[in-house]
């Protein structure tokens, strides 16, 4: 975000951002979401799913995991402009996609040496 000082202003606007945003009730979502998963049921093994307390930062979500420890893999610039203003859009999915496999692609050996 422009003006930002730092990372960590720059996420604490985001959040802030992302807090402020006017968007449908949870349920509507919650059913949109639903119809694009190819089933309801969770898988029988286990999942890992990230989260940042918006009203924190990540500085605070990452001291709070203390003593473990953690990778941060932002989303790059590219991956940015393909989640365009409403990432959950079903027409920025394919691009969004894309461009979290080449971040994804590019930050491999880091997460392959953060599991060892």
């Amino acid at each position: 975000m422009r003006g930002a000082s730092d990372p960590a202003e720059m996420r604490r606007r985001l959040g802030a951002l992302a807090l402020a945003t006017e968007t449908v009730d949870e349920p509507t979502r919650l059913t949109a979401i639903r119809a694009r998963l190819p089933r309801a049921e969770w898988p029988e093994r286990p999942i890992v799913l990230p989260a940042v307390d918006a009203e924190t930062d990540l500085d605070a979500e990452l001291a709070a995991l203390a003593p473990a420890e953690a990778l941060v893999i932002w989303a790059d610039e590219a991956s940015v402009a393909a989640f365009g203003s409403n990432p959950l859009s079903p027409e920025t999915r394919g691009p969004a996609a894309r461009a979290g496999r080449a971040v994804g692609r590019d930050r491999a050996p880091a997460v392959a040496e953060f599991w060892r």
